[in-house]
């Protein structure tokens, strides 16, 4: 199934994620346990750690009690749902898809209940696997839809990523291509921004568009994005398939059958696994090309054999190959029985494709309102910015008016100091300095007189003695008032 490919690129962006998130990666259950990290922390590495054990191997199926036993020891609250994420991860290893079925959404309830985000992203997406491979498109989108609005909540960009890759093979699965694309492009648009370049989905999604443009016969952007898988793809799962695989989309589009038929052989006769219908489809068309009518018939044949498939283009064009074989052979009655089952599965496909569309319009809608949310975020975040802007540029006007009104009263003032110390200078100048100016000139006059006797010319120099002491004292005082105006 090609939701088991989906699982495994799922399982490599959660460990690039927790990476990329600086989580602790560890592979011992004891490690994480006794760590003083977050009980959020520590339920994102226990997820991680018992999707990878119990998926990817049977190690530890016969540990789950001890296992259990040590979560209760520790006082794990999410230890029924690890508990049960374990023994999903089991079912669906073994391919008992309806017990897990069962299993996923009890925990989806108890999840739910206790708004344990990340575990309930793991159990909406695996739902959504499991409804893949069982052939139930409309149950696969709506739990590939639960799992979105989970990852948009967490904020996790590769979990989104991982979801759109799902929801797209859901809509390629029934030949809805254009559906596909708009989330192939989505997730494009996430992978090649500088920030996540390092995003391991970057192949998955060269791959799945390389398959969408061959099914619509563009041969120019098919051969694009076999580039691009090819230059990012070398630790990709199954690449040596996926290589091969798109060289044989390459030759079909080029009108080379023969040698497209010697690959898709290859690939059938190799254990191919998950694209079996739909590489036998494709044999199915180049044996028709070359005229090898019977082989063509039996190989559709063998698709319209494997009832799992359900209604889906394929099926479709199978019948509808078979019956115009039998037509151009006169097998008339064969003919007119293939064309009716060839009608039925249409039917059966239209109400598909039409009950999926109506559901890809709700997922639509969640598109619009994430975004919508997304430009409101914004819209407030510029309206904070703006009114910091507006308080900040207020407070700037009044620091600069309060400097220019204090700079205005320090001239004032400086104004007034000046014109008081102006007048004291005056007034000492007018009264203080020249009262004593005046006696000197006074006494210089009287010494001057011949007829003065010693006494009076001693009385006189005793006089303007003090005069001239008393004049110096007066001009001190005028330096002093000066020195203190500067």
């Amino acid at each position: 199934m090609r939701s088991s490919i989906i699982t495994i690129v799922f399982i490599i962006l959660v460990n690039t994620s927790s990476n990329a998130h600086e989580y602790i990666h560890t592979d011992t259950l004891s490690t994480i346990l006794k760590s003083k990290a977050a009980d959020l922390v520590k339920e994102k590495q226990l997820t991680n750690l018992f999707y990878n054990r119990f998926l990817l191997s049977s190690l530890y199926d016969q540990q789950i009690k001890e296992i259990d036993d040590s979560l209760n020891k520790y006082d794990i609250a999410s230890r029924t749902e690890l508990g049960l994420l374990a023994q999903i991860a089991i079912l669906r290893r073994l391919n008992n898809l309806a017990a897990a079925e069962k299993k996923l959404l009890e925990a989806i309830g108890i999840a739910q209940n206790k708004q344990e985000k990340y575990l309930l992203y793991y159990f909406y997406i695996n739902l959504a696997y499991v409804q893949t491979d069982q052939n139930n498109a409309v149950g696969a989108l709506h739990n590939y839809r639960q799992a979105r609005k989970t990852a948009s909540d967490l904020s996790d960009l590769e979990f989104i990523c991982s979801t759109d890759i799902g929801i797209s093979d859901v809509f390629t699965t029934i030949g809805l291509y254009k559906q596909a694309l708009i989330y192939l492009n989505a997730s494009q648009r996430q992978v090649e921004d500088p920030v996540n370049s390092g995003s391991p989905s970057k192949a998955t999604i060269y791959l799945n568009k390389a398959e969408i443009f061959f099914r619509i016969a563009r041969l120019d952007s098919l051969v694009h994005y076999q580039k691009l898988y090819s230059k990012y793809g070398a630790k990709s799962y199954d690449r040596i398939r996926n290589l091969k695989r798109l060289a044989y989309y390459k030759l079909i589009l080029s009108h080379q059958p023969r040698k497209a038929i010697v690959l898709i052989r290859d690939l059938l006769m190799t254990g191919n696994l998950y694209y079996k219908n739909v590489d036998r489809w494709y044999l199915t068309q180049s044996l028709y090309a070359v005229k090898n009518l019977d082989s063509a018939v039996l190989e559709a044949q063998q698709i319209l054999r494997d009832d799992n498939y359900g209604p889906s283009p394929i099926r479709l064009n199978a019948y509808k190959l078979v019956a115009t074989v039998a037509e151009d052979r006169y097998q008339h009655a064969q003919a007119e029985h293939y064309f009716k089952l060839a009608l039925a599965e249409s039917e059966g496909l239209t109400f598909k494709m039409r009950t999926v569309d109506l559901l890809s319009t709700e997922l639509r809608q969640d598109r619009l309102d994430e975004a919508y949310e997304a430009q409101y975020l914004l819209y407030r975040k510029e309206r904070t910015v703006l009114f910091a802007s507006i308080v900040v540029t207020i407070l700037i006007i009044l620091i600069i008016y309060l400097f220019y009104r204090n700079v205005k009263h320090k001239s004032s003032y400086q104004k007034l100091f000046h014109e008081t110390r102006s007048q004291e200078l005056a007034f000492i100048n007018s009264h203080e300095v020249r009262k004593p100016l005046a006696n000197i000139l006074a006494i210089s006059g009287l010494l001057k007189d011949k007829a003065n006797t010693v006494e009076e010319n001693n009385l006189y120099h005793e006089l303007l003695d003090q005069q001239v002491k008393q004049m110096d004292e007066k001009l001190r005082e005028v330096e002093m008032i000066l020195r203190k105006q500067t």
